[in-house]
């Protein structure tokens, strides 16, 4: 104000770096703070100055805090050259972790090759925490694709690593070998993400405690049932909320549909859903955005509405295939495909199926449970019966889901090559596991196979009451009667 140039340089250096350091430690504790002194830092670094990367790759964490991911990625594409220019490869190889993200969330294919560009990056440098970093950001890439014995191997290089230099041990490390144990069937891994959890939060890291809150979340699903999983996302929500962390609430919000779906909460999942895909829609997270509309599809495939969600499919599939992850293409492909099978569009549903089934590392994915009885049945429907064998084939009952899943599929093949009594024992035995374990849905079709079965060896009356069982269970769940008959001889269900 009073044109003092002098003094103004004087004042612009201890300025920007107390205005990065403020958005630093705010980071993760109060995201609208951080972006706010970031952005005046950055205002103070034009093109060239040299500590412009360091503030554009802050500015793109908070950013990505809040959500705003496509907003992320031009600020790291513009730092990272300028950091390996300089010769800084320890921090052109964090950013580029934070453009993996990114570019995941995005679906931008790239995503999947970044964590072991990282790594090749900092192989000839001394050892140090940013490889610990890179090796834990390709273990959990790595298990994404359905390789999850490779991302528990690259998680325990990570945490070997750090023990060796003596650093503290690092949560992100540990939570990804907790990812990768519990999709190995592994209940241990849960230990492994709850420590980190403590470790996380102890050490004011944020995004990462809500991290791992959701993926804590998500492997209880598997191992222990829906109900387990929604009270570890809720308080996951619960921490991210009042920190400013939306772009984390909106994601565990998205996670806590399938436990919601697999109780039988269809009314919340479907209200809750519709709610995030308004939002997502002009966020840019795609990743998110394909999660949400697929429960949509299924939700309303159950419940015999398959008509609305037509217009998504194109969408979903093309996501699915162009994001470079195995777990979308199933959770992708395998709901559009039981969508396609409602609208009698029964070509391009076998063209699915078969994609799905063709996937390398599909079955080793944390959703493919979730959706094996379903496929299975819809190949049935199709009369694709090789097809539904190969769908039920190579799967390793790791955990609690995969193995009541198993049975269902096992209940349903034994069903269509008329060995009744196997399928009765099967279906007999998964609808108590499946009433333990808190999967309404896939409880109600066990019901009614188990109905069809008695009935088929003379047992009339007791078979009646279990399909009336059934059917009273799907008209709570607001289901009609037209959207499970084909489950009553050989639908997809």
């Amino acid at each position: 104000a009073a044109d003092d140039v002098e003094l103004t340089e004087e004042l612009q250096a201890p300025t920007l770096r107390f205005l990065t350091l403020a958005g630093e430690r705010a980071l993760g504790l109060n995201t609208s703070a951080a972006l706010t002194a970031l952005e005046r830092a950055l205002s103070l670094t034009l093109l060239g100055h040299p500590e412009r990367p360091r503030v554009l790759t802050r500015w793109a964490e908070a950013l990505a805090d809040v959500g705003r991911f496509a907003d992320s990625v031009a600020p790291l594409e513009e730092a990272i050259p300028n950091l390996m220019a300089s010769g800084d490869l320890a921090a052109a190889a964090a950013a580029m972790t934070q453009l993996s993200t990114a570019l995941s969330r995005l679906g931008d294919p790239r995503w999947a090759t970044l964590s072991a560009q990282e790594v090749e990056i900092l192989s000839p440098l001394p050892p140090g925490p940013q490889l610990v970093d890179a090796l834990a950001s390709l273990a959990v890439d790595e298990s994404l694709q359905g390789r999850a014995q490779s991302g528990l191997e690259h998680a325990d290089h990570a945490l070997a690593l750090a023990h060796e230099l003596g650093l503290p041990r690092p949560a992100r490390a540990l939570g990804y070998r907790g990812v990768a144990r519990s999709l190995l069937g592994d209940v241990g891994g849960t230990d492994d993400m709850r420590e980190a959890i403590t470790l996380a939060t102890e050490a004011g890291q944020g995004e990462g405690v809500a991290m791992l809150h959701n993926n804590l979340g998500m492997a209880l699903w598997t191992l222990e049932g829906p109900e387990s999983a929604l009270g570890v996302l809720r308080a996951g929500i619960a921490f991210a909320e009042p920190r400013g962390l939306a772009g984390w609430v909106v994601t565990i919000s998205a996670s806590t549909l399938d436990c919601l779906t697999d109780l039988g909460e269809l009314d919340e999942a479907y209200d809750l859903a519709s709610r995030l895909v308004v939002h997502l829609q002009d966020s840019g997270d795609v990743f998110d955005l394909m999660g949400v509309r697929t429960v949509l599809i299924r939700v309303l495939t159950l419940r015999g509405q398959a008509e609305r969600v037509r217009a998504d499919l194109a969408w979903v599939e093309s996501i699915a295939r162009d994001h470079g992850s195995a777990e979308d293409v199933v959770i992708g492909l395998g709901s559009a495909a039981l969508a396609h099978v409602a609208l009698g569009e029964h070509g391009a549903a076998v063209a699915l199926l078969t994609d799905v089934d063709s996937t390398v590392g599909a079955r080793a994915t944390q959703y493919y449970p979730a959706l094996l009885p379903a496929m299975v049945r819809a190949a049935i429907s199709l009369e694709q019966h090789d097809l539904a064998r190969r769908l039920a084939h190579g799967i390793e009952p790791r955990h609690l889901y995969r193995q009541h899943a198993l049975l269902a599929a096992d209940a349903r093949l034994a069903e269509m090559t008329s060995d009744t009594e196997s399928a009765l024992a099967l279906y007999a035995d998964v609808e108590r596991k499946w009433a333990a374990f808190g999967v309404v849905p896939e409880r109600g079709f066990a019901l009614l196979g188990l109905g069809r079965c008695l009935i088929a060896e003379g047992r009339t009356a007791v078979g009646v009451r279990a399909i009336r069982d059934a059917e009273e269970l799907f008209a709570r769940l607001g289901v009609p009667p037209t959207a499970t008959q084909g489950s009553k001889s050989r639908g997809p269900g």
